[in-house]
């Protein structure tokens, strides 16, 4: 994943620059305050990926000389099909339109998106 991290890190810091740069050519607080957050969030990836390879070593697309049967490993668990994230995109639907029309609809909405979330975990734990 060390191609992954660099790709990340780099674009972080394309994103520094193009924060700096804006904030400069157009004095805007906000515009620069997003870009700032988007460098943020993908040195964050960056990171944890960086992390990721460090902790399970090199996989074979990482190394010069792989081998065909070098990716003959078990591959995951894949979940089945579940009722949790139709309840959980409802649940942001519903806490999006209590935005609009009141916090009793904001705290419904979130109760469910964490109700779909709780159930989404329980469900992968237990079948995993």
């Amino acid at each position: 994943m060390k191609v992954e991290s660099r790709l990340f890190v780099l674009g972080a810091a394309l994103m520094s620059l193009n924060a700096l740069a804006y904030l400069v050519l157009t004095g805007e607080e906000a515009g620069s305050i997003l870009l700032t957050l988007s460098f943020v969030a993908l040195l964050i990836v960056g990171a944890y990926l960086a992390l990721l390879a460090r902790r399970h070593g090199p996989r074979p697309q990482d190394r010069p000389d792989p081998e065909p049967d070098d990716e003959d490993t078990e591959v995951g668990y894949f979940p089945s099909s579940s009722i949790w994230p139709f309840v959980g995109a409802c649940g942001v639907v519903v806490l999006a339109v209590g935005l609009v029309f009141g916090v009793w609809l904001t705290l419904f909405g979130g109760l469910l998106v964490g109700t779909a979330t709780l159930g989404l975990a329980l469900e992968a734990n237990a079948k995993a």
